[in-house]
């Protein structure tokens, strides 16, 4: 989880300024739904959850840093999370799954 944090702070750095709000949005939901399709199996909630969490922290820092001034507060962002809603952490994968793969 840690490797796939730094990345993605790289990716937000990168693509801060070079995408419209809505692309970006697009794209991190997109990535996060990957996270979680693979992750997302049974006893995993935890750590998608902080993911998800870490993830939600760093897009509100990198949002912040598209201009000179700051953007908006906690509060206004939490607004816009309600008008653009990151997907949320699920598991997808049962324990039924993880004992019926052939080893």
């Amino acid at each position: 989880m840690r490797k796939t944090l730094i990345v993605m702070n790289n990716k937000l750095r990168e693509k801060r300024n070079l995408l419209p709000f809505r692309k970006l949005h697009t794209y991190l939901c997109r990535i996060l739904n990957g996270y979680y399709n693979y992750y997302g199996f049974a006893g995993n909630l935890a750590t998608l959850r902080r993911f998800e969490y870490a993830i939600r922290r760093m897009w509100y820092k990198w949002l912040n840093r598209r201009s000179h001034r700051k953007s908006f507060n906690w509060d206004q962002y939490i607004e816009l999370l309600n008008r653009y809603p990151l997907p949320q952490p699920k598991i997808l994968k049962g324990y039924n799954w993880i004992y019926s793969t052939n080893l």
